[in-house]
């Protein structure tokens, strides 16, 4: 199972990014400050099972819509998608060695 969603907001006129995948029993969320040339910050959390991980994911995204955050969807109503990154060797060597 896949899911993506984004969420915006504007601070002191500057644009804060809050993104958030899950891909089976992963979920990686990246953020964006709304300050000029900051620089995006990534997790990743692995979890003991897609059920698990999908019960961490939707507490996560209700949480930033009672927050006042706006989520971004695209012409169809579907949640804005955006490629994650992926680095296999990176993300297998830290599962190994936490």
């Amino acid at each position: 199972m896949n899911k993506t969603q984004r969420f915006e907001r504007i601070i002191d006129g500057g644009r804060e990014v809050w993104e958030i995948w899950l891909r089976a029993r992963e979920i990686t969320i990246r953020t964006v400050a709304p300050k000029p040339k900051a620089r995006p910050k990534q997790t990743l959390t692995v979890l003991a099972s897609k059920v698990v991980a999908l019960a961490e994911y939707e507490p996560l995204v209700a949480e930033k819509s009672a927050a006042g955050w706006t989520p971004k969807i695209d012409e169809r109503g579907s949640p804005l998608v955006r490629e994650v990154r992926r680095h296999p060797d990176l993300e297998a060597a830290t599962l190994a060695a936490p």
